[in-house]
């Protein structure tokens, strides 16, 4: 069972990072709350503020939390994340491909190889997997080596 302590640590994770959460109030049957948490009282930690959906505000004292009903909202499971990577990098036409070679002048941005017997591919400069986009402003040429050493960094 969640201590009281574990709950406000929580909240305060998940105010940091701006998750959407949602938990229950003790009433009668129980009320569920669904926002971000926008404010912790720090003194005391008494109450929490929450911005809701429709943008409201409500003010929940942590003793009225039913403990155990913290969770955030939106998770998905590892398969799906996968998948939707797999959708995402789809997207990239030939033609896009080809120009983004031609504008590098089919030269790695890298290491500067170039010639018929370098194996070259488009890099996203920012990842896709970071939120990174197809744009050509977003798109370089490399090498197979150069681009295999650089992973998902930016």
């Amino acid at each position: 069972m969640m201590e009281t302590k574990e709950l406000i640590s929580l909240l305060k994770f998940y105010k940091k990072n701006e998750v959407e959460v949602e938990l229950m109030i003790k009433t009668r049957g129980g009320i569920i709350i669904k926002g971000k948490v926008i404010k912790l009282n720090k003194i005391f930690n008494k109450y929490v503020v929450f911005q809701l959906e429709n943008n409201g505000l409500v003010k929940i004292f942590i003793k009225d939390i039913v403990l155990d009903t913290l969770l955030p909202i939106n998770l998905i499971p590892i398969e799906e994340k996968k998948e939707k990577k797999k959708k995402e990098r789809n997207s990239m036409s030939p033609k896009l491909r080809f120009d983004v070679f031609r504008r590098d002048k089919f030269v790695c941005q890298y290491c500067g190889a170039c010639g018929s017997n370098v194996e070259l591919e488009v890099d996203h400069i920012i990842p896709v997997s970071r939120g990174g986009t197809d744009e050509m402003s977003n798109l370089k040429t490399t090498c197979f080596d150069c681009n295999r050493g650089k992973g998902d960094r930016i």
